[in-house]
């Protein structure tokens, strides 16, 4: 039988007991924009880099991206599950489910993806993407 998708995994990257090193490193780097600091996050961001936010109007690039993430960032607790990862040459696709919460505020939930572009050497994300869950 041949399978329309070769390249898919049978199962989901959450249920997997160990991950490549570096995958295990670009779910690090991802997980910056989520609970490390700002200048964590900004340092493995292109400065060309879009972003589309749920609560924002219009894409985000450059300095817009942190003063529009900055006003959504302040999460207690945070969650990466139904985790996907693809490489195709120098780009890298992370794909996966957000929970996160923070103090005084409902559940956030929304499904995520972030493009990462070997540059010089280093993983830098090139593009992230939030579409709010119901």
């Amino acid at each position: 039988m041949i399978l329309p998708f070769p390249n898919l995994r049978p199962f989901p990257g959450s249920a997997r007991k160990s991950i490549p090193p570096q995958e295990a490193l670009l779910w690090k780097i991802e997980r910056t924009l989520w609970g490390g600091r700002l200048s964590e996050a900004r340092a493995s961001t292109a400065a060309d880099a879009v972003f589309i936010l749920p609560d924002q109007s219009c894409p985000l690039r450059g300095v817009d991206i942190w003063t529009g993430w900055l006003q959504a960032s302040d999460w207690s607790s945070v969650s990466l599950l139904d985790r996907l990862f693809t490489r195709s040459g120098g780009t890298i696709l992370l794909a996966y489910r957000v929970s996160a919460n923070q103090a005084d505020s409902a559940i956030f939930e929304a499904l995520c993806m972030s493009s990462f572009h070997l540059r010089e050497g280093d993983w830098l994300r090139v593009s992230h993407q939030q579409t709010l869950l119901a």
